[in-house]
């Protein structure tokens, strides 16, 4: 029986279209992917379609990939997006500066697919947490606003608005 939820979306931003088609085959079992070849079309792309993850390259054709991370994370839009490198660059100096720009994870090529689809369901269950509880913090924020709101109504009306100012 299929499940009628949806699956996750990952942008898979990489200039070498044989990898990036690679990476959509070792994740389509688990995800739903779209491929972009360039930072600036990536950027585009993630605006309009909101994906769950980002696996980005580093060497991209207009810009890198640490520019499209940084863009990425500027935008509120797109800022909680997690992204995670995946890239030929293995010296620690790259490993740092996508840590820099934003990235929560990095991984080298080749790619291990079974350790590549661990740390994105870890990733992803990170984030769908995150956003339960930011959630729950906000449904807390709206009902307590309401009971201040209620109070000070009925404060009001016990004692008449006397011009007291609040705290």
């Amino acid at each position: 029986m299929e499940s009628s939820e949806p699956r996750p979306l990952i942008a898979i931003v990489d200039d070498d279209l044989a990898s990036a088609n690679l990476l959509a085959m070792v994740l389509e079992a688990d995800y739903d992917s779209f491929i972009a070849t360039s930072g600036i079309e990536a950027i585009a792309m993630i605006r309009g379609r909101q994906p769950d993850l980002v696996l980005l390259d580093i060497m991209l054709p207009d810009i890198s990939g640490y520019e499209t991370c940084v863009a990425l994370q500027a935008e509120p839009a797109t800022s909680k997006i997690p992204v995670i490198f995946v890239t030929g660059l293995e010296e620690s100096e790259n490993e740092e500066l996508g840590f820099v720009a934003g990235a929560v994870d990095y991984q080298s090529k080749p790619i291990n697919p079974g350790i590549l689809k661990v740390r994105i369901a870890r990733i992803l269950d990170n984030k769908m947490y995150i956003e339960f509880l930011e959630g729950l913090l906000s449904q807390k924020d709206l009902t307590l606003s309401v009971f201040r709101d209620s109070a000070k109504a009925m404060l009001k009306r016990s004692t008449g608005d006397f011009g007291f100012s609040e705290p």
